[in-house]
């Protein structure tokens, strides 16, 4: 697959905290209407109890049991999702107010099951929508903890392939 580097899938976390990373899309993308820009956050994980149980011995209690999982998992989804839609709708109104038109921001709220998950899922939309350039942002943490943490942008850079990875401090 042909991934093209005008399409740019760009990681948000939080409003505060991505607005580096929306001034260097804006920068880059300003003015060129080549250039798409998805905006991509991640919810979750979706909570342990939602995820599995123990089961039952009766057949009928058991897709009774599961039907109400799957039912309070959607539930948890879809709050989760809605949540989420005030942040990228200020990162779509961000990026217009710099000069990138609002045709040409897609927003993508992914659910992660696990943390670890966050990685592949980045890469996976980037792939599916032909991104050819991922940005994110990364915070200083305390040194301490600067010694156990992995990043974000370092994580991406030792698995994608294919991709231009920018990371914005």
């Amino acid at each position: 697959m042909k991934y093209s580097s005008k399409r740019i899938l760009v990681g948000i976390e939080d409003l505060e905290s991505s607005t580096p990373v929306l001034d260097y899309v804006a920068d880059l993308a300003s003015g060129n209407v080549d250039f798409v820009v998805y905006a991509f956050h991640a919810v979750g994980p979706v909570p342990l109890e939602l995820r599995e149980f123990r089961g039952a011995e009766d057949p009928k209690t058991e897709d009774k049991l599961d039907s109400q999982l799957h039912r309070q998992r959607q539930e948890w989804i879809h709050t989760a999702k809605s949540q989420a839609q005030p942040l990228l709708e200020n990162t779509r109104v961000r990026l217009s107010a710099k000069g990138i038109p609002e045709s040409t921001v897609t927003t993508h709220v992914s659910v992660l099951d696990h943390n670890e998950d966050f990685i592949g899922e980045i890469l996976e939309t980037a792939s599916r929508n032909r991104c050819g350039t991922i940005v994110v942002g990364q915070s200083s943490l305390p040194w301490f903890k600067e010694l156990f943490a992995s990043h974000t942008g370092e994580e991406l850079l030792k698995q994608s392939e294919g991709f231009g990875i920018c990371v914005v401090h």
